[in-house]
């Protein structure tokens, strides 16, 4: 996934376009609870924000997973 940001800078009269595109590769929990279990992380726990509301598929903003190593 690409997004793309279009700034459009005005100097000395004459217009000037720029374009930056950043690259976004989501994770979703379970791939990150994987990776981490792989990392060798114990006890792992999904939370949605920082306040340890429970997480929610497509719905939390947020991916925080505590756990041990």
């Amino acid at each position: 996934m690409t997004f793309n940001v279009v700034s459009y800078i005005e100097k000395d009269g004459l217009p000037k376009f720029e374009v930056n595109s950043v690259d976004y590769n989501p994770i979703s929990e379970s791939k990150l609870a994987s990776l981490m279990a792989e990392a060798g992380f114990k006890n792992l726990i999904s939370y949605g924000d920082f306040e340890f509301a429970k997480f929610r598929d497509f719905e939390s903003e947020n991916i925080i997973i505590v756990g041990n190593k």
